[in-house]
């Protein structure tokens, strides 16, 4: 009668799984089947000595010894390969020498070390079996020494018939047990059971392919039904809606997740052979005809920005860095309060306009930009069952919760991109953020004291500021940020921007859609609230089958959301053409965890292109300076530092005349003396621009002196600087002293009046678990009286003696510009030695992202001149490329010139801002043809003496006036307020002696007995804003060492 249990067969060997991780193995023999023998152990792990004469070693384990995968002794072997103190755990002998292997053997036996003879069944303690692999599945087949090859055949055939995918889904199951046990951990017979009873019945039900297409997201979610009544088919349902929700745990072990899947390669494949096939390998091509205008400085920009959005029927999208709601568009606020930025916004809502923002969401103990308080305070701009809700959208990437989302995290890198589309008709694009402290006129002011009334204001609350005195903190609440106007001037904003028209259009709007939809598959795909983008433009371009996946749309089992086809009245393509003359093309800086795509650093090979091909000069203007010559100067990894010095050698050799000039901030925008440990990321910045520029001989001046040239021939570095006066009469001080409010509370009442919101943000943002920098609460009764301390302060002016008008101006900025007269004129209203304490001056910080070439070719954008822009799998940056074929005809050194319009006029525009040379602006710009949009007006014609003077960039005359005007300025900045950096300063000794540490408020005068008539005299020296970089400060010192701060962990951070 046959047993109910398993027949004993006999004969054969214990199959186990032996776990030799980290265990030392030798292995005597060298040829083909110490190589297999070699595979297998690697593979578990194993620690692999080889012992084998070299002339006995096969291609493949001398390949692995080359690779260092195994340790290798090259004689034969020796009873000192086996003493006790090497810790040998298994031996494999594969030599054609029968007695010695039987020596081996027998060695073996006597210090009981497990040992394979290969072809020697009787004396081995285990055999290898032919195994098939995949993943955490291993199947091995023996025949127990009979049949080797067979098994081989045999294994073969099994490993046919497993479902494809197969060790993936037991790695899924694995995955399952482990988050089990960690959710439901007792350790009870009835715990376990439950456990195991309910792992059963997924194994059995969910099949090799419900594994495989689980992500970790689904996982999770299964584990939320472990206790419910709910079966498993609608389990399934539910954890793949419920992705992204948990976290992508797994995406830890696989970085490359957006990558490896045959529809994501396919697509990787596709973007590649575009990219290919375009300049800079930019995935955008070359347009033609696009009508672009240049804006410099915030107050045209804002203002063509405002034209713009109000004109907007359709469709607005915004991504910035820094997104402020209570931004002014147009100056003064105060009578200009339907031009804030939410106002704007929320009218464009309630015409129907549908608005979609893209923020970076910041790591709030780093940045202040807060930007949970931007998206409140858009979204509240049209509650539900107001006109306009419903059409306001916003999303903010990357997340840091590592709660939320552990496998995509990043510290480090920022959505940097500042760009506005508007219809699909408009786009604005540069390097100024819709955000405080970044509007300004061209003389930049840094005063903003009224004493004829608090209404004058231009910058109010928060939008006041000085970034080298105190950073942007709690920017929903203005209180927390309080900078004195009446004691510090605020830091003026250089920054350039563009506006476009034509085909580029969409390109700029194709970034947008893939950034969204990246988003929403990361962050929202189950979010009924957040839709998928789908660009229309791309279907009539590609035909019927549009390429959606290249804008990453997803269409998923299960989708959630709605597919919104953009734009929503179908453009005429024919139209977008030949709207102007300026050939153009998008440059970006992109990777996976941006936008979901393979590296892009388009913006890189435009820049080391543009500039190697250069024949008379490169213009740079940007916020940093950092770029290498080559790969030793780590962590600097960007070469456009190398084209510089192959430009600058070429025009050596060929004896042309060639300039590459460079205007930078003098010190990075963040708060603190440079003195001071906690300056020291300020510092390690700045350290790695010197060693950019001439520290080393890796720099570029480095380099070109390595090659016989010499660099100041052709490098020039310069900085910006102004200076201004903050109008606090004899009259204001009274009108403190009799009101009992001063002009600071004035500053705030003026803000409450203005801002409201703005200023102290949401009570809901309180409870918000992202909002970490709370604003300050006030109720309506307390706001009122702030408001009235304003009242108070009005009404004490009738008391004092001021039926004279107001006669000392509120900023004598425009006194280093054309037809600004001198500060020797400037009246000012009491003792002429008390004006002296309210003369100040700061660095112009310079945040363009600027380069022309040869008045031919501008890149401009929101890329700066370092690792963290240039690399693409960093901060996400987008610019654009534009040559102009419009001719201008100039003068390049002397000779006659056929220049490109759109290049020429900016770097002329600039070049007057420069020296002085342009007469100050007005705050309306409403009869400014230049600070409309390129859809009313584009850049005015300029004409006269000044235009026609900076036409010829090589011209002695020119540059002559350029040198001597910055040193001019430089010299008089050192001796009034000894501004620093300075040349004068090589040592940390060198910087006491210069600038004793808190002798004077930070930016006014350094000697208060000077007299007030001299201190005038040298102020009229100064014209525009031009000075020269300190290339010499702090050479003799080590401006950045290693510590907490700046190692090798965070050196990437600065770079």
């Amino acid at each position: 009668m046959p047993s109910k249990f398993p027949e004993i067969q006999g004969g054969g060997s214990l199959i186990v799984a032996w776990q030799i991780k980290n265990k030392n193995v030798l292995v005597i023999g060298g040829g083909e089947v110490a190589a297999g023998r070699i595979v297998n152990l690697l593979s578990a792990d194993a620690r692999v000595t080889v012992v084998c004469p070299l002339k006995g070693l096969n291609e493949e384990v001398a390949y692995r010894v080359r690779e260092g995968q195994i340790q290798y002794i090259d004689r034969v072997f020796l009873p000192i390969d086996l003493e006790p103190e090497k810790n040998i755990a298994m031996v494999l002998t594969a030599v054609d020498d029968p007695d010695a292997s039987t020596r081996i053997w027998n060695y073996c036996k006597h210090l009981k070390v497990p040992a394979n003879i290969a072809d020697v069944p009787q004396e081995c303690d285990f055999y290898f079996g032919s195994v098939h692999r995949d993943g955490p599945l291993q199947i091995m087949v023996s025949t127990n020494g009979n049949g080797p090859r067979l098994a081989a055949s045999i294994r073969r055939q099994i490993g046919q018939m497993l479902p494809e995918g197969t060790g993936e889904s037991i790695r899924k199951v694995g995955l399952l047990r482990r988050h089990l046990r960690r959710a439901a951990p007792g350790q009870t017979t009835t715990d376990i059971s439950k456990r195991m009873r309910w792992m059963s019945e997924v194994c059995d039900k969910w099949s090799t392919a419900d594994f495989n297409n689980m992500d970790d997201e689904d996982i999770e979610r299964l584990i939320d039904f472990y206790e419910q009544e709910t079966t498993l088919q609608d389990a399934k349902v539910e954890a793949i809606h419920f992705k992204n929700k948990i976290g992508k745990i797994g995406n830890l072990w696989n970085r490359n997740h957006r990558h490896d899947e045959a529809h994501e390669k396919a697509t990787d494949r596709k973007r590649a052979g575009i990219c290919d096939s375009h300049r800079f390998k930019s995935f955008f091509p070359e347009r033609e005809n696009n009508k672009i205008k240049w804006y410099v400085d915030g107050r045209d920009y804002f203002w063509a920005v405002s034209v713009g959005l109000e004109s907007a029927k359709e469709i607005i999208y915004i991504e910035d860095w820094w997104l402020s709601p209570e931004l002014f568009l147009r100056r003064p606020p105060y009578f200009n309060q339907e031009w804030r930025l939410d106002q704007v916004i929320r009218r464009a809502a309630e015409r129907g306009v549908q608005v979609y923002v893209i923020v970076y969401k910041e790591v709030s103990q780093a940045l202040a930009c807060n930007s949970a308080h931007t998206k409140h305070a858009l979204r509240r701009l049209c509650p539900e069952g107001s006109k306009g809700h419903g059409n306001i959208h916003i999303l903010r990437h990357p997340d840091h919760n590592m709660f939320e989302n552990l496998g995509d995290m990043t510290f480090y890198w920022a959505h940097h991109e500042k760009f506005i589309v508007i219809d699909y008709h408009l786009a604005f694009i540069g390097g100024l953020d819709l955000c405080y402290g970044r509007w300004d006129t061209i003389q930049h002011p840094l005063a903003d004291v009224h004493p004829s009334g608090v209404q004058n204001e231009v910058w109010p609350g928060q939008d006041y500021n000085n970034n080298r005195i105190m950073d942007f903190h709690t920017v929903q609440d203005w209180a927390n940020n309080e900078l004195d106007k009446t004691e510090y001037g605020r830091m003026p904003w250089h920054d350039v921007a563009m506006a476009v028209v034509g085909e580029c259009v969409l390109d700029i709007a194709e970034h947008f859609v893939l950034r969204w939809n990246h988003i929403k598959r990361d962050k929202y795909k189950h979010d009924s609230s957040v839709d998928w983008l789908c660009i229309s433009t791309r279907a009539e371009k590609h035909g019927s089958n549009p390429d959606e996946d290249l804008v990453a749309v997803q269409r998923p089992r299960h989708p959630v959301g709605q597919y919104i086809n953009h734009p929503i009245t179908p453009l005429d393509l024919s139209k977008l053409k030949d709207q102007g003359t300026v050939q153009a093309q998008i440059v970006r800086s992109s990777d996976d965890w941006s936008s979901g795509i393979l590296n892009e650093k388009s913006i890189q090979n435009a820049y080391c292109e543009v500039i190697e091909n250069a024949q008379h000069y490169v213009y740079i203007e940007n916020q940093f300076f950092i770029t290498a010559t080559g790969d030793q100067q780590l962590p600097v990894r960007n070469t456009i530092g190398r084209a510089i010095v192959n430009a600058c050698v070429r025009a050596d050799k060929e004896n042309r005349k060639f300039r590459v000039i460079v205007v930078i901030p003098a010190i990075p925008g963040f708060a603190g003396d440079l003195r001071q440990d906690a300056a020291i990321g300020t510092r390690a910045i700045m350290d790695y621009q010197y060693k950019s520029i001439n520290r080393g001989e890796h720099s570029i001046f480095g380099q070109l002196q390595k090659a016989g040239v010499d660099p100041t021939k052709y490098l020039f570095f310069f900085n910006l600087r102004a200076y201004d006066r903050i109008n606090k009469t004899p009259a204001l001080i009274q009108q403190e002293k009799d009101s009992g409010v001063s002009y600071q509370q004035l500053q705030r009442a003026e803000a409450e009046e203005i801002m409201g919101t703005g200023i102290h943000g949401f009570a809901e943002e309180e409870n918000e678990k992202d909002s970490k920098q709370k604003g300050t609460q006030i109720s309506r009764t307390e706001q009122q009286r702030i408001i009235d301390q304003k009242r108070t302060f009005e009404a004490a002016r009738k008391n004092i003696d001021l039926e004279d008008p107001i006669y000392s101006a509120d900023s004598i900025a425009e006194d280093a510009m054309a037809q600004g007269g001198t500060v020797s004129e400037e009246v000012w209203e009491g003792d002429p030695e008390e004006e002296k304490k309210h003369l100040v001056q700061e660095e112009l910080y310079v945040h363009c992202k600027l380069l022309i070439a040869d008045d031919k070719t501008v890149i401009c954008g929101s890329s700066n001149l370092n690792d963290r822009s240039q690399l693409g799998s960093r901060d996400s940056e987008l610019s654009i490329v534009m040559t102009d074929t419009r001719p201008l005809e100039s003068t390049m050194d002397g000779q006659a010139y056929t220049a490109s319009y759109h290049a020429a006029s900016l770097r002329r525009h600039l070049w007057r801002e420069h020296l002085g040379l342009i007469n100050a602006q007005q705050l309306d710009a409403s009869n400014d043809l230049n600070a409309q949009p390129p859809t009313v007006a584009m850049n005015t014609e300029y004409s006269g003496e000044e235009w026609d003077f900076v036409a010829d960039p090589l011209s002695d005359a020119v540059w002559g006036l350029w040198t001597k005007q910055a040193t001019v300025n430089t010299s008089v900045y050192r001796y009034l307020f000894r501004a620093d950096p300075d040349n004068d300063i090589k040592t940390w000794a060198d910087y006491d002696n210069f600038s004793p540490r808190s002798s004077t408020r930070q930016g006014h005068l350094h000697d208060p007995y000077m007299p007030a008539k001299q201190v005038r005299e040298e102020l009229d020296k100064i014209r525009g804003h031009l000075v020269w970089m300190p290339l010499d400060f702090l050479c003799q010192e080590e401006m950045a060492t290693k510590g907490l701060q700046v190692n090798s962990v965070t050196e990437n951070v600065y770079a």
